[in-house]
C-alpha cells in the first residue's frame, strides 16, 4: 500500500491503518530515518490517532499530547540529521 492509499483509507478501517502505521514506524527506524520518510510522520500519525478516536473515545488532551510528541520527534530527527 502506498502512503497516499493509506491516507485515503476510510477511518473505520482501523486494522489496516494500525498495520500500516506500525510498519511505517518500523521501516522509518530501520532505514535510519530518511528525510523523505520523516516528512510523512505527521500525516501518518494523524491518521492513526483519528482511527483510534473513531474506534474508542480519546479525549482532546491525549490527542494533542500525541501530536505534540510527533512534533518533538520530528525536531529531534532534524537535529540527528545535522550530526
Amino acid at each position: 500500500m502506498t502512503f497516499n492509499e493509506y491516507l485515503n483509507l476510510e477511518i473505520d478501517d482501523s486494522l489496516q491503518i494500525f498495520e500500516y502505521y506500525l510498519k511505517y514506524l518500523e521501516e522509518l527506524s530501520s532505514k535510519n530515518f530518511p528525510f523523505d520518510e520523516q516528512l510523512k510522520l505527521k500525516g501518518a500519525g494523524g491518521k492513526f490517532i483519528n482511527s483510534i478516536d473513531k474506534t474508542t473515545y480519546i479525549n482532546q488532551e491525549v490527542q494533542s499530547e500525541y501530536l505534540k510528541l510527533i512534533d518533538e520527534l520530528q525536531l529531534e530527527l532534524r537535529k540527528y540529521r545535522r550530526r
